[in-house]
């Protein structure tokens, strides 16, 4: 027992010495990029870590006016042993921040099988207007693929979830809100599943006497995404 406990000790000791840290890396993949840490938009990229490898978005701030970001989104594969870089996606004016404001980014742990060979990397971006009168926040979805030495977008800024809302700034407030699940379905177009998107919407109003929302209508609706001419698209 004492020796088996002693084994598994090394293997964990040595998998810690033979990856490389997220600051590392991160700092690496920008070197090996020529980007400066002054050019990237929140305190450090964001890092998710898949087996031997990660994933590290950086969002690039391509230009900088008053009340204006716009930002060039980087995505980079690269081994945790040694920080090479194995594939990557540099876009090109892909989000944005003025008064619809970039409030987050993340990367989801889980990929998603998008047909018998290929797994997608899903990135989730966060956006929200702070307005109080017309309140509003969604989150758009993007998909990737690796194809060798690049990361290919084959879903780009789909909206998965949104608020919207009108109100008098204090309790009486008429709101909207969308929320869709995800199913990969087992149709294939062009060589990819078909994405199924059930959006559960839900209508609520708030009043003088009930400051919190009360839910008065809720209704489903599908779209079902198919995948043409390298990238997915409503069949609606």
């Amino acid at each position: 027992m004492k020796r088996l406990i002693f084994l598994i000790f090394l293997v964990s000791t040595f998998r810690c010495h033979s990856q490389l840290t997220q600051a590392k890396l991160i700092s690496e993949t920008l070197d090996q990029l020529h980007i400066p840490e002054s050019k990237v938009f929140t305190q450090q990229p964001i890092v998710q870590n898949f087996d031997s490898e990660s994933l590290i978005v950086i969002p690039v701030i391509s230009k900088e006016e008053e009340g204006i970001l716009i930002f060039d989104a980087h995505l980079v594969l690269v081994h945790n042993a040694t920080g090479q870089i194995i594939s990557k996606y540099l876009g090109n004016s892909d989000w944005f921040s003025d008064a619809l404001v970039l409030k987050n980014i993340k990367i989801d742990s889980t990929r998603y099988r998008l047909n018998e060979s290929e797994l997608g990397y899903a990135i989730k971006i966060e956006y929200a207007n702070g307005s109080r009168p017309a309140p509003y926040y969604s989150t758009e979805l993007s998909l990737f693929v690796r194809e060798g030495e690049q990361l290919k977008p084959v879903l780009k800024d789909y909206r998965i979830s949104y608020l919207n809302g009108e109100t008098d700034t204090r309790c009486n407030g008429d709101f909207e809100t969308h929320s869709k699940s995800l199913e990969i379905t087992d149709i294939k177009n062009n060589g990819f599943y078909n994405l199924k998107f059930t959006d559960s919407i839900q209508k609520s109003v708030s009043t003088d006497q009930h400051c919190e929302p009360t839910v008065v209508e809720n209704s489903q609706a599908v779209e079902i995404l198919q995948f043409d001419d390298g990238t997915y698209k409503n069949t609606l």
